[in-house]
């Protein structure tokens, strides 16, 4: 989905994605603003209540965030981001993500990616098991002495 073409935002690439859940860091809604790859905003709703902020700037390819209960500061910031107001960032205090952290979530991410294309062995099973069941229904329906071949005791 774009961003709104109603509001400026100094930047024609801006784009807006949402999302209300799924598996890893995604468990929770979330609301992302983004101008290509390497610049991004990133708000998710926690269920205690709390906020997480990220961003990363085209210039620098570590992550920033923070935590808040403020949701004025959490709309205050991503539409300064989104405008493109000088000194958005300076509004909020930063945190930089620890790589350590990052490299974790990466590999999480990666694997649920992987365990992901599992359930599709689970519905494989479960339509075999139908197609079983199918089976030995009709198979009932069947006289064992019908099924016998003529000459053989």
């Amino acid at each position: 989905m774009r961003a709104d073409p109603s509001r400026p935002t100094g930047d024609p690439e801006a784009t807006v994605s949402r999302t209300g859940g799924g598996a890893s860091a995604v468990d929770h809604p979330f609301l992302e603003l983004a101008r290509g790859e390497r610049d991004w905003i990133r708000a998710r709703h926690l269920p205690d209540g709390m906020y997480e902020l990220q961003h990363r700037g085209v210039g620098d390819p570590r992550r920033f965030e923070l935590y808040t209960s403020d949701h004025r500061l959490v709309r205050d910031v991503l539409c300064a981001w989104l405008d493109g107001a000088p000194g958005w960032s300076e509004s909020a205090v930063w945190s930089p993500v620890d790589p350590a952290i990052e490299e974790l979530e990466q590999v999480r991410n990666e694997l649920s990616g992987l365990l992901g294309g599992l359930t599709m062995l689970d519905d494989l099973e479960a339509g075999l098991d139908l197609a079983l069941a199918r089976a030995d229904e009709l198979m009932d329906g069947f006289d064992a002495a019908a099924l016998e071949l003529p000459g053989q005791p």
